[in-house]
């Protein structure tokens, strides 16, 4: 849920408050404005908070055969808390002047910078998962904190509705180029470090399955991504 502050070019300098009706999905609340800046132009500007709990049980890690014939498995649990901030500025043109008023459509350009902090824990149901009876490369708890930061611009189309009696949709999406950058700290590293991260990239993308958002936080790479979004809002 997002909450947006819009101001428009009034002689009574007010604003339109908005809720998003998506930003919710992916634990994210916003609180922006936007003001008219020019005759069929404005800036705006947000400030969001990101919080979610993820959590993962009962995946299989490893298996082991017997020479007996029979199956084991080793099974992990995984959770995780996620708390961060992102900003974002952006210009918005509309198509005529008097749409920026009422209703109508719009291009604009934005920057966005992001940083999420996750808690990450793990439990295994094995004392001693040997990789070489488990076959796993890393037969340790991945328990950790993390910093995933990324700096993107992009451009948008949108459409944005304003009514005589102060009600506002807006309705947007584009595509952005971003670059990813994450910085991690153990509470143990029985191995290296590198074997470390190796063990959360293979956790987390074959082995632990959670929401797209938090996905991305571990998966997701530098390079094109794509930003949408609904608001309904109300001129105060």
């Amino acid at each position: 849920m997002s909450l947006t502050l819009q101001a428009q070019e009034d002689t009574d300098g007010s604003n339109v408050l908005k809720i998003s009706l998506t930003d919710f999905i992916i634990g994210q609340y916003t609180l922006g404005y936007e003001r008219v800046m020019g005759p069929d132009w404005s800036m705006n500007a947000s400030i969001s908070g990101v919080g979610y709990e993820v959590a993962a049980q009962n995946y299989s890690l490893g298996y082991f055969y017997n020479e007996i014939g029979e199956w084991s498995t080793l099974q992990g649990q995984m959770a995780a808390n996620v708390e961060g901030v992102a900003l974002s500025f952006g210009l918005r043109k509309y198509s005529a002047a008097h749409e920026i008023k009422s209703h109508g459509f719009y291009g604009g350009v934005f920057t966005q910078w992001r940083q999420c902090n996750t808690e990450l824990t793990e439990e295994l149901d094995d004392v001693q998962p040997f990789s070489d009876v488990y076959g796993i490369a890393y037969p340790y708890t991945v328990d950790h904190t993390a910093t995933i930061r990324s700096l993107g611009v992009g451009v948008e189309l949108g459409y944005h509705w304003l009514s005589k009696n102060g009600l506002s949709l807006d309705a947007y999406a584009g595509p952005m180029f971003r670059s990813m950058s994450r910085e991690y700290v153990f509470e143990a590293v029985p191995m290296t470090e590198a074997d470390a991260l190796q063990g959360v990239e293979r956790r987390l993308n074959y082995n632990y399955y959670s929401s797209p958002q938090f996905s991305d936080l571990y998966n997701g790479r530098t390079g094109s991504w794509f930003r949408a979004g609904i608001t309904l809002g109300l001129k105060i």
